[in-house]
């Protein structure tokens, strides 16, 4: 009877303990789910097999684009460039002699998947496709890609052009973390190219083919934010996805799924998951005061003085933790005195999170005036009072004597004139 109690309330504690249960099942057979702002992976299947990464490959090309090259640079489109790029490849109706910004050729490599534009781009930097790829390869090892091998810009197959859900998760975080333009050229709807010289149908208006992001379509998913598609033969349907949502940025990478719409289910099944998984908390916002501190060698009007963060810190954390699970470590810079300036770094806070590192600067909240140059500015002052008291005091003596010069030689002048008349009238009188 014991023993039958006993389990009874076993299984009674098991359903009482609050747990989150969601099932993953994905048709696709190679995915990934991380988080951002750590780079935690939340969900992978068959992550590190190397598989066709078709167009996705120009997430990579884009941000050697933006890490090598201002906006507004014009790169011209050669002939090369275009012509290599097959008849049922995507383009953006580039013609050869067009010179595009490097902003232009990056919307239109993300919005359009224009294979032309990556073309153009390669020969920009590169001096040509296949030494662009090794820039590739360079760029995307020190990224974080481990099994990766890119041989053009634009992911048209080759059997050696290779990567993993992995690497191109890692490629993507890079590129979310560190370019706000290729973040803005993924999250566009629509892109359009003006008409030229070179071409004047006006019809070069194209919508984004990564359909998550777009609400009239079947595909639509209210928190997806951006990134990019792709589909070969061989590499079927890809997509690198990217979804926001309280707080919590998340990727999914899903590579050989059998029709768009397999990929798009699989890609909102996962965020579904990895947002049941974490939550976006506020640590500190901007402005918000870390410290108070009471600064050596200020004035006592402004001695007081406090240690503030400039930005905002947001994290992502599980859902079953709190900020309180996460203590900072706070450091004020040693030997603090005055003079401070205002925004002036005064220290760092740091959060250990996860198994991720994360510090901020805590800067000055306001101006902090020493003591010593408030004396020197009071002296200063006093010296040029007493300075200006001196000189008009000299001034004024200086004056005095020159007034009693002239007031002399008015008397002696004036005694000089006295005699010459009674000179004058003695010689009438005795002469």
């Amino acid at each position: 009877m014991k023993k039958i109690v006993y389990l009874a309330l076993i299984a009674l504690s098991f359903f009482m303990i609050p747990t989150k249960i969601f099932a993953i099942e994905l048709s696709s057979p190679n995915a990934i789910l991380i988080d951002v702002d750590s780079g935690k992976i939340l969900y992978e299947k068959d992550a590190y097999s190397t598989v066709y990464p078709a167009s996705t490959t120009k997430i990579l090309t884009s941000i050697i684009a933006l890490e090598n090259c201002n906006l507004d640079e014009e790169a011209t489109a050669s002939y090369d460039a275009i012509m290599s790029v097959p008849y049922d490849g995507s383009t953006a109706l580039i013609q050869v002699g067009e010179k595009w910004t490097i902003k232009q050729l990056v919307e239109a490599m993300m919005v359009c998947s224009a294979n032309e534009a990556a073309n153009i781009v390669a020969e920009y930097i590169g001096g040509s496709v296949e030494s662009f790829a090794s820039i590739m390869n360079t760029r995307a090892k020190e990224i974080g890609a481990k099994s990766s091998n890119f041989v053009n810009a634009n992911g048209l197959h080759d059997d050696k052009h290779v990567t993993t859900v992995y690497d191109m998760a890692m490629i993507a975080r890079h590129g979310m973390l560190t370019l706000p333009e290729l973040k803005n050229a993924t999250s566009l709807k629509n892109f359009s190219l003006p008409n030229t010289g070179f071409y004047n149908k006006g019809d070069r208006n194209f919508t984004n083919t990564n359909k998550l992001i777009i609400p009239t379509s079947s595909y639509y998913y209210q928190y997806a934010t951006g990134m990019k598609t792709g589909y070969t033969s061989k590499a079927l349907n890809c997509i690198v996805a990217s979804a926001e949502k309280g707080g919590v940025e998340l990727i999914a990478v899903v590579f050989g799924s059998i029709g768009a719409e397999n990929r798009t289910n699989d890609v909102k099944t996962l965020f579904e998951y990895g947002f049941t998984q974490l939550k976006g908390e506020i640590f500190f916002s901007k402005g918000s005061i870390v410290k108070e501190l009471n600064i050596f060698g200020g004035t006592s009007e402004t001695s007081a003085m406090n240690a503030i963060v400039n930005e905002n810190i947001i994290h992502s954390i599980p859902t079953d933790k709190n900020v309180s699970d996460y203590p900072p470590k706070i450091e004020i810079n040693k030997g603090l005195k005055a003079p401070i300036n205002s925004g002036d770094v005064v220290g760092t806070i740091t959060y250990e999170i996860e198994g991720n590192t994360y510090e901020y600067n805590l800067i000055a909240s306001s101006q902090v005036d020493s003591i010593m140059n408030a004396v020197a500015t009071v002296a200063l002052k006093t010296t040029k009072a007493i300075g200006k008291v001196i000189f008009w005091a000299i001034l004024s003596v200086i004056g005095i004597i020159i007034a009693l010069i002239f007031l002399r030689a008015a008397i002696i002048t004036k005694k000089q004139r006295i005699r010459s008349r009674r000179r004058a009238i003695y010689n009438k009188r005795f002469r």
